[in-house]
């Protein structure tokens, strides 16, 4: 968070900033602190994220349990963690070719911008 907060006075006024993370991105203290700097996020989270949604609590993984490859679940103005930390877009992005699916939290919108944008992370991840 010292991080975000170092980095916010070298980006221009009116930027658009997009964070990007893995599983150590998607706390709730970092998802504030980051809607706080009127940034935009797309974190890769947990299946055994506790979430509720439109009165239904649940853990991701049975969303994943329920889902088959090719699919995308959304769970738009949903909450997570017991602290009900939210309102964040929640997503359950299954692709083709892959063993299991990824859990996305985000503070943008629309589902499918989140997981074009998701998608780069692997372009520029660190190796």
């Amino acid at each position: 968070m010292a991080l975000i907060e170092q980095v916010q006075e070298l980006i221009p006024p009116g930027a658009r900033v997009v964070v990007l993370g893995d599983g150590a991105c998607d706390g709730t203290d970092r998802q504030h602190t980051l809607q706080e700097a009127g940034w935009s996020s797309v974190c890769r989270t947990g299946s055994n994220v506790t979430a509720s949604w439109d009165g239904t609590t649940f853990r991701l993984e049975t969303v994943g349990s329920c889902s088959k490859p090719g699919t995308l679940v959304e769970f738009p103005q949903a909450s997570v963690t017991r602290n009900a930390y939210g309102p964040v877009l929640l997503l359950c992005c299954w692709a083709k070719g892959y063993q299991e699916p990824l859990y996305v939290v985000s503070n943008l919108d629309a589902a499918e911008e989140a997981c074009r944008l998701y998608a780069k992370r692997f372009r520029i991840e660190i190796v």
